[in-house]
């Protein structure tokens, strides 16, 4: 019996719990079924899917760790490192303003808001300029907030607040210089010959290596994860959250399709001439966690692994992602 793909199966998890948590919020609201039950239902599917994604968000500190100082040393030749950012930079630029762009350009065709009584959202917008105003001298202060902040005090601290800017701050000098210890010509050697710098290496290769096989049993429990999660928004939301939104939520939905389906497999197509049909098929798992889970931090190691399954090296996912 052939074993059923990842993606199927979280794809196949999220369509059996809105099946489940559909009809329950909606018997629940009617009176045919107490609305306790579904509560108790809603409730354990969230605490399912909290414990898959406490799971994730417990392997991104020191993934991201292992594998930036890992990518970092095992470059060689720094200018590579430069090169990599530049690019890197560039493409982030590039398609964020790709989709700024798409997403006002579907504004001033669908308009959401147009003929609704934004009285309060105009008040406050009148408190926000307000606040603006008083504070426009001290922009440069907060970008050199911004600036401070990428460099921690405490490295551990930071990583165990989940800032994550600055353990990537961190792991990427400790890369840099890792690999600028290793090809040192004035490095010590132990009395085997080995220079203990190499050790080091070797441990982060190594904890790379762990993670990722402690990833792959996490990824593997998904569909559990992403069944539980999809059950809390069915039965204990229902669609009330969509007919609330209403036109926004449709404005949304038409930008981020645009920009999914048409925009970033163009650009994949135009800078690698790789089929963005394959590749999707490829980021699949990662793409139906992201939607199911809302958690860009929690996807990142389904992420990485999905990518390099891709054929994408291990240094660049480890840099770029």
């Amino acid at each position: 019996m052939r074993r059923i793909k990842l993606h199927h199966a979280i794809l196949l998890a999220m369509v059996l719990a809105a099946a489940v948590g559909l009809p329950l919020n909606f018997a629940a609201e009617r009176g045919l079924v107490d609305p306790g039950l579904v509560t108790g239902v809603a409730d354990l599917g969230g605490k399912v899917g909290g414990l898959f994604l406490r799971l994730l968000q417990m392997l991104v500190v020191p993934l991201i760790v292992a594998s930036l100082v890992t990518g970092v040393a095992r470059m060689g030749d720094l200018r590579a490192l430069g090169r990599l950012g530049w690019r890197t930079l560039a493409y982030y630029v590039g398609t964020s303003a790709l989709a700024i762009a798409t997403g006002i350009a579907w504004v001033n065709v669908l308009r959401p808001g147009v003929g609704s009584d934004l009285h309060l959202l105009e008040a406050g917008a009148t408190d926000v300029s307000t606040s603006v105003g008083q504070h426009a001298t001290s922009v440069w202060a907060v970008l050199w907030q911004q600036m401070e902040s990428l460099i921690p005090r405490n490295p551990l601290a930071a990583a165990a607040a989940g800032d994550m800017l600055p353990v990537i701050f961190f792991s990427l000098v400790l890369g840099v210089f890792l690999n600028a210890a290793e090809h040192a010509e004035d490095g010590e050697v132990d009395e085997s010959g080995e220079r203990p710098v190499v050790v080091v290496r070797r441990f982060f290769v190594g904890l790379f290596d762990v993670m990722m096989r402690v990833t792959l049993w996490v990824i593997s429990l998904a569909p559990i994860g992403v069944f539980g999660l999809m059950l809390l928004a069915a039965a204990g939301h229902g669609l009330a959250a969509f007919e609330a939104l209403g036109m926004y939520a449709l404005t949304v939905a038409c930008a981020l399709a645009m920009h999914a389906l048409l925009t970033l497999p163009l650009v994949l197509f135009l800078l690698t001439r790789r089929s963005p049909l394959a590749f999707a098929r490829v980021m699949m798992p990662a793409l139906l966690t992201a939607f199911s889970t809302a958690s860009s931090n929690g996807t990142l190691p389904l992420t990485m692994s999905s990518a390099e399954a891709g054929g994408i090296h291990q240094r660049t996912t480890s840099f770029v992602l």
